[in-house]
């Protein structure tokens, strides 16, 4: 396996590419380079950490031992055993994941680590793909490669194209009016409920004026001294305002009932609760 060095000799000498270069440099070494980092700015990180030099030699096959010697002092990040190397980030979400598990609700702080750090061992993005959110059971999982287009349409891209039917007018217009059907009985439902609540209030209110005009009856035939005062012909017309008011009650109470096949029933208001506000 080549160094970093080594592919670094050959970027120099054209014979890999920069970005082949720089994705590498973000695997090997992704507490030093991130993404936010651009291949210029990735350089200088490698070279001020002495990971990467200038002394290209282009017959050189081994590493110098300058460079291991350099490389001999520096923080092993390949150590996959070492929880300090894992991504700072994948591990914070391996960590709440199995720390909210009810599996591992007696376990220790250096138990979760422990569990993360060999997870991570076996795969970087573990979380990733079986954890999102910090949910077992949910990740994104891995893309599946392209497969290889085979077929008479190969060459386009398309392979073997499948004939799709066309549907006809007839069928057409016959889905068009199940939708239309179906609009319209959600409307019609809509404006039938509107219509129930409109009657119910109506005749509350019948109810209420048919109530007031009978008190008002009711007080001038118990007081004899009112009765003398009020005009016998308001009486009668107080009276027929009545029956006309019970007769538009009735009306509205068949067309209830027509409506939601029972019939409205009178609010009757608790007189201690009243007496008591």
């Amino acid at each position: 396996m080549k160094t970093i060095q080594e592919h670094y000799i050959a970027l120099k000498e054209g014979k890999t590419s920069k970005s082949y270069f720089h994705k590498l440099a973000k695997s090997l070494f992704p507490h030093l380079v991130s993404n936010q980092n651009s291949f210029n700015d990735s350089l200088k990180i490698l070279k001020n950490r002495g990971i990467i030099t200038e002394e290209v030699k282009a017959v050189e096959k081994k590493t110098s031992k300058d460079v291991m010697d350099v490389q001999a002092k520096q923080y092993n990040y390949q150590d996959k055993n070492n929880i300090d190397t894992v991504y700072g980030a994948e591990f914070l979400k391996g960590f709440y994941a199995e720390i909210k598990d009810p599996a591992n609700k007696d376990k220790t702080p250096d138990d979760i680590k422990e569990i993360v750090r060999k997870n991570l061992t076996k795969s970087a993005t573990h979380y990733t793909e079986n954890s999102a959110f910090g949910i077992k059971g949910i990740g994104y999982g891995k893309a599946e490669q392209p497969k290889e287009v085979t077929g008479k349409y190969k060459s386009s891209g398309y392979g073997d194209l499948k004939e799709s039917k066309v549907p006809t007018m007839t069928e057409l217009l016959l889905e068009g009016k199940k939708k239309t059907n179906s609009v319209e009985d959600k409307l019609s439902e809509i404006e039938e409920s509107g219509a129930i609540v409109t009657l119910e209030t109506q005749i509350e209110a019948v109810e209420e004026m048919i109530e007031t005009k009978c008190q008002r009856l009711e007080m001038i035939s118990e007081d004899d001294n009112l009765s003398e005062l009020v005009d016998p012909k308001r009486i009668k017309e107080l009276q027929k305002e009545i029956k006309i008011l019970e007769k538009r009650k009735a009306k509205m109470q068949k067309m209830y009932e027509k409506l939601t096949g029972k019939a409205k029933k009178k609010q009757i208001v608790d007189e201690t609760n009243t007496d008591r506000d």
